[in-house]
Formats: structure tokens, C-alpha cells, sequence
């Protein structure tokens, strides 16, 4: 079963935040906890005796500091550092405090068993993959707050909070990689080349029926939820409102009086005016946001440039974008399955 777990990347010098961009960048998680030995290859009670020796030999005293006190600074840190390297498993999610404000965390899953790099910072590490961007929780427990590592399974708001966050996430499957990478289109000149589409027209119909149907009728689905959460008059606050001069006298011109009404890029413009709340509200992150923007940069540039002038590589760019935004707006399954397999047809047929 998977567990969740909260860890502070830092020293133990008085700065529990100073290795957060560090971790990030070489992907890991660790801690230091004065132990500068291999403790890997120990368990049960050798493993316990090992750290308190080590510990004890390294861990500076406190001014007046009997030996009760000093024991049970001991054994405080044992148990943090044994649950980092013997609790904690492979596929368990890390979340990590950017800094002391406790307002944005990053979030990571395990990937590796726990090793020891000699001679390095928080030395102790376990691998992470991290997920892109980062989200706000509100920690207010006092023991959350001190730890250095803690478990947080007890608490089902910030947990149902993360796993929203992850499944927003996991988004790009590895041969979503292959179109998207620069050094990958640098290297291999035969997919950098543009090539003739011997399969636009069938390509330009799907890519409009998305456009023109499938990505409003989830789209309004979406604003219909999200939007009366925000204001009770939510039309007048939150659609009419925000639209242009322009775009409110044609709506108002055609009578429109609900969403199912509202052209895609005002839906798009109406979704970006209110993204503040909604992103509180859905736990959205700076790079969600800009995945809306390519949404729009998307509907732009099929309806105002002929398909002809398009690459095999802008389009499925393009198909991948839609998959994000579906994705976004929590469309079902079975629609962003079907962009996946043509993303899929278009990679093995043209790369």
C-alpha cells in the first residue's frame, strides 16, 4: 500500500529548506542526521546501535545537556532516520516544503531503495521522480510542522489534495517524448526533415472535431461546475463580466443565456479571466495555466493557417496539447485514450 510522507531538505545547522533546489535539480531526497557511515547494510538492532554510536560521536551537545537529555535526542533522531531508510519504499509519494512559509510543497514519488553517498550533502538518499510544478497545502499540526520527516496518512483533505494533484500530472507517456525533444529532432535528421502528409485531410477532420466539438462540450461541463462554486451569480460575475464589450453584445444579441452557447475561444477567455479561483479550487499551477494558453495558441493556428503549411511534428505537437487540456478539464477516459493512439499512429508512421 502506498504511503505518504513529508521531508524538510536541509541541514541540520538551523536551515531545513537549503537543499530543496539542489534535490530537485539531481532528483533525490535524503538526510544527514550526523551519520557519516554506510548504514545500508545493517538491520534490526545492529543497525540501531550503529547509529546511535555514530550519532553520539557526531552530534554536537547542547549547553548543559545531562545524559537523559542526550539520550533522548538520540533516540528521537534514530526513529526519524530509520523511517527515511527502512520505512519509506519504493512508489511511496514525498512531499517537500519549498521554504519556512509551509505554503508550497513539491511532490515526488520514490524510485530507488535507500544508499549512501560518502562525502556528500544529506549523504543518505533515496532516488524521486518529481512531478512538474508544485501545489499549496494547509499544514497547521505543530508536529508536521518540527519534524524533519513525518508520515502523513492521517490526513485524508491534504491526501485526496495531492493524489489530485498527481493525476493531473501524469499526463505524457514516453513517446510523447520523442516529437517533443529538441536534442532528439536535432540528432536524428530524418525526423527533423519535414515530410509530405500522405494522411492530412483525415488528420485536419479529427483535429477539428476535437476543436469544434469535443473539447467545448467537456470545457462547458467543466465552467458549469466550477463556476456557480465561485459566485452565486455566476453568469452575470463570472461570464458576462469578463468578456469584452464585443463578445457581450453578441451574446447578448443571440440571447445566449448558458454556456452551451458561447463560442470555444470565449469559453477559453471566460476559463483564463477566472483562472485565480479556479486554480484555488482545483490546486492548478503556474504550468497548468499554460497549458490553457496552448490551447489557445492550438484553436488559433488551425483556424487561421492553411493545414498544408503544417509538419508532421507541429501537428502531432498539437494533438499532444489537446491530450493536456483534456486531461486539465477532467475529460473521460476513453477521448484521451484515443488522442494517445493517434498521437502513437502519427509517431510510428512518420518517425
Amino acid at each position: 500500500m502506498r504511503r505518504y510522507y513529508r521531508i524538510r531538505l536541509g541541514d541540520d545547522f538551523g536551515n531545513p529548506y537549503k537543499f530543496v533546489k539542489k534535490c530537485r535539480k539531481e532528483n533525490f531526497v535524503g538526510v544527514y542526521y550526523f551519520i557519516e557511515k554506510d548504514l545500508t547494510g545493517y538491520e534490526n538492532s545492529e543497525f540501531k546501535n550503529e547509529f546511535l554510536v555514530e550519532c553520539d560521536k557526531n552530534l554536537p551537545k547542547e549547553d548543559g545537556e545531562d545524559k537523559n537529555r542526550r539520550n533522548r535526542r538520540l533516540i528521537s533522531r534514530f526513529g526519524l532516520f530509520r523511517m527515511f531508510c527502512k520505512e519509506i519504499k519504493i512508489d511511496d509519494i514525498v512531499i517537500c516544503p519549498e521554504d519556512n512559509t509551509y505554503s508550497s510543497f513539491f511532490i515526488g514519488i520514490i524510485t530507488s531503495n535507500c544508499y549512501f553517498k560518502k562525502g556528500k550533502i544529506l549523504p543518505h538518499r533515496r532516488n524521486i521522480k518529481w512531478f512538474p510544478g508544485k501545489m499549496s497545502l494547509s499544514i497547521t499540526n505543530t508536529i508536521m510542522l518540527n519534524k524533519t520527516i513525518v508520515e502523513i496518512n492521517n490526513d485524508p483533505k491534504n491526501l485526496q489534495q495531492i493524489n489530485d494533484f498527481i493525476k493531473r500530472k501524469k499526463r505524457i507517456n514516453k513517446t510523447d517524448k520523442v516529437i517533443t525533444n529538441p536534442d532528439v529532432l536535432k540528432k536524428n535528421k530524418k525526423l527533423a526533415k519535414p515530410k509530405p502528409l500522405d494522411d492530412k485531410p483525415y488528420y485536419t477532420v479529427l483535429i477539428n472535431k476535437y476543436l469544434d466539438e469535443i473539447i467545448p462540450k467537456y470545457l462547458v461541463r467543466f465552467l458549469n461546475n466550477v463556476l456557480p462554486k465561485i459566485s452565486n451569480n455566476w453568469w452575470d460575475k463570472t461570464v458576462l463580466e469578463k468578456l469584452g464589450e464585443k463578445q457581450r453584445v453578441n451574446i447578448k444579441r443571440q440571447k445566449v443565456s448558458n454556456l452551451n452557447g458561447v463560442p470555444f475561444d470565449d469559453l477559453l477567455y471566460i476559463f483564463l479571466q477566472n483562472w485565480e479561483k479556479i486554480s484555488q479550487k482545483h490546486n492548478f499551477t503556474y504550468e497548468d495555466r499554460t497549458d490553457v494558453h496552448n490551447m489557445k495558441r492550438v484553436r488559433n493556428r488551425w483556424s487561421h493557417k492553411s493545414v498544408n503549411l503544417y509538419k508532421w511534428e507541429d501537428i502531432y505537437r498539437d494533438f499532444d496539447r489537446i491530450q493536456v487540456f483534456l486531461e486539465l478539464i477532467e475529460a473521460r477516459q476513453k477521448d484521451i485514450e484515443n488522442l494517445r493512439k493517434t498521437k502513437l499512429k502519427i509517431n510510428n508512421k512518420y518517425s
